[in-house]
Parts: structure tokens; sequence; C-alpha cells
């Protein structure tokens, strides 16, 4: 039998679900699952006849001196094999997860169509769900990715899978707010990280950028308060922009978006009228007012990009149902999105003070 592994787990990958609930979690680690200790462990059991029914099962035993392996039924899956639930009943053992079976029928390293994967996949997802029915109230879970022997031929479609029911169910689950996946082979990273972008591409947001985006929202309250009312100051529209900003946990939304876009307007108009003799200027019509104010070398390349940003911005906000009338759109905002569209509000806002100072 394989050694346990004893060096510590790794995380690969760490991402907060936009859930409308409480914060859920998805972690990809690389390492051990047995040294997780969350409250419920998949693992995959075979019949391999005489032989063992695989690594994590004599794994399994080893770990919480289970002499007496029994399981209770919970799911059985269509078309043979079914899911079964194990208690560790061992006094001496510190950490007692439920640990949670799934049974193909079938010998290790029997390769698997990705329909009969996805059977399994969502029979796993539905036994958890049947014992959160019956009162269980897990709060994390940590699975190996399921029959890795038998999915040469499809892994990335199968990580597509495991990704697509575990996201499904911690959206719907009561308790849950963790799904962990171990890895065992460092190699297999790469897929992973291209197929969580696929999946989750519109569903999440990193903890690190979250993380960033909580900060600059604070900044840019701190710098609006700075401003004092004073001549040429449009204080009402500051203040619009600080409440829509503190009202909106993401940063962004329909009403921060054309506040900003007017915020760049004002800015515009302040400009005109400071610089009465550049001579005559475009009317109404703000991107050509600042390209304008650029060729006159009233404001800098980089100005004129982050009042420009701000009017795009705030235009695609305003109107984004005829987004789907452009072959390439940009159909939803997405982390980096608020990233760029954050620092370049902060940025201008910093800009404003100064242009209002000389």
């Amino acid at each position: 039998m394989k050694t346990i592994r004893t060096q510590s787990n790794k995380i690969l990958k760490k991402i907060l679900l936009e859930t409308g609930q409480d914060d859920r979690s998805f972690l990809l680690l690389h390492g051990d699952l047995l040294q997780d200790e969350g409250d419920v462990i998949v693992i995959t059991i075979h019949d391999n006849a005489d032989q063992s029914q695989g690594e994590l099962y004599e794994a399994v035993k080893q770990k919480y001196g289970i002499d007496l392996w029994e399981e209770r039924k919970i799911y059985f899956l269509e078309g043979g094999g079914w899911i079964g639930e194990v208690k560790i009943d061992n006094d001496d053992s510190p950490h007692k997860p439920i640990i949670l079976t799934l049974h193909t029928g079938l010998p290790e390293g029997t390769v698997f169509e990705i329909e009969t994967y996805e059977k399994y996949v969502k029979g796993t997802f539905a036994a958890l769900a049947a014992l959160e029915f019956e009162g269980a109230t897990f709060r994390d879970v940590a699975l190996p990715v399921l029959i890795r022997k038998g999915l040469e031929n499809n892994y990335e479609e199968a990580i597509q899978l495991l990704i697509k029911y575990a996201t499904s169910w911690l959206k719907k689950s009561l308790h849950l707010k963790t799904i962990k996946y171990y890895i065992y082979h460092s190699e297999d990273a790469v897929k992973w990280d291209s197929a969580m972008e696929r999946v989750l591409s519109r569903t999440y947001v990193s903890y690190q950028k979250a993380g960033i985006i909580q900060q600059l929202r604070r900044e840019i309250i701190m710098v609006i308060d700075t401003f004092k009312k004073e001549k040429d100051l449009d204080y009402d529209l500051l203040w619009s922009l600080r409440e829509s900003i503190s009202r909106n946990s993401e940063g962004i939304s329909k009403e921060v978006g054309i506040n900003a876009r007017t915020l760049a307007e004002v800015i515009v108009k302040n400009l005109c009228e400071k610089e009465s003799s550049i001579g005559r200027r475009p009317k109404e019509d703000l991107s050509r007012t600042i390209q304008f104010l650029k060729e006159e070398k009233i404001i800098s390349e980089l100005l004129s990009q982050y009042l420009h940003s701000l009017r795009s911005f705030g235009n695609f906000m305003a109107h984004m149902d005829r987004n789907s009338e452009y072959k390439y759109s940009i159909s939803h905002i997405q982390e980096d999105d608020k990233l760029f569209f954050m620092t370049t509000l902060l940025r201008t806002l910093r800009y404003y003070a100064r242009i209002l100072k000389d």
C-alpha cells in the first residue's frame, strides 16, 4: 500500500462564488485529501474482486482505525453503482468526518464515457443533498478527482462537470460553505485553471481581487470626503457617487456607472470654462470634447483615457440591453473590469481635486 503523504496541502486556487447569500467558496488544492479537516470526505471504491478496493479506501481505514467497514446505502445510481455513508466510531480519532463512498461496481482503471462519468458526479452531489435533507449540517466537503484513473481520454470534460455540479450545489445548499477539490498530480493544475475559467468566468470573484476591490471602494470614499464645498465643485454629484458606491459591495452598478460618466462630463465642462482662450470647441459631445482638450494640450493622453473610460463604463451600464447589437460584445462585468473601473475612478477623482485647486 502507498504511504500516506505528510507534507502540507497547497492551495492552488481559491475563489468566492457570487451566490446572493453568504460567502461560498471553491478551493483547488494539491496534496493529500486525508489531511483535510473537513466535515465530509468523498472517496471512490472499486470492485476489484479479491484485490484492494482502491488506495483511498485502504488509506481511510488506516488513518481512522476502521476495523469493521460498515456502510449505509443512501443513493442508488441508474445503471448500477451506489453511494454510501461510513461513520467513524473510533474514539481515538480526534477528527471524525462523514466518509461518503462512490461505488462504481467496476474495477479500478475502467475507462468511462463522459455520460457515465456525469452520472457518478451528479449522484455524488445528490447523495450530499440527501444527507442534508436528513438533517446533516456539514459546512465543508473535500473530494479527490473522482475516478481519476478512468479519465485519461476526457479529463478536461470531466473537470468541467465536477466544477459545474459542485458550484450548483454550493448555491443551493442550506449549510455548505466550502467545496475543496484535491489533485494529486501537480501537472493537472493547468487543466483545472483553464476549466474553472470557462465554467466560472461569470460567477466568481477571486478572494485576492475581491479584497483589492473593497480597498479601492474605501479609498474612493475617503477621497470624496476630502472635497470641500467650493466654487466650481459639483458637490451633489460627488455625494451621489459616494452613496452609490457605499451601497454596492461590488463597487460597480448602473447607478455608479452613470455617476462616473457624469463626473467625466463635469470635469470636461470645468476644464472648458477654465480655458476660455482655447477658442471654438465641440458642443454636446463628450467624446469629441475630451479628444479636443487633448489635442489642445489641456489634458494629457493618460487623463483623456481615464475620462474616455468613465464615459464608456457609464454608457455600458446604462445600456446593457443593447450589448447584443455588437458582434464582439461584453455581456457581463467581471472582476478585472471592476478593478479597472475602480482604479480609473480613483485616479480621476484625484485629478479632479488637482484641477479645482489650479
